[in-house]
């Protein structure tokens, strides 16, 4: 049985399309936030390019 790391496995996905889906979902969702540091920091950690851990 082989083993896939988390790293192989995440090297496979389509990174962009996949953030620019989230993009889309997420738009009008932080529309709705109050204030618009709110929404500019919400989707500022996609659009800088900025990936968790």
């Amino acid at each position: 049985m082989s083993s896939i790391t988390e790293h192989q496995a995440l090297a496979n996905l389509p990174g962009e399309e996949l953030e620019q889906s989230l993009v889309q979902f997420l738009a009008p969702v932080l529309a709705q936030l109050p204030e618009k540091r709110l929404r500019d920091a919400g989707l500022s950690r996609f659009c800088d390019g900025r990936t968790a851990g």
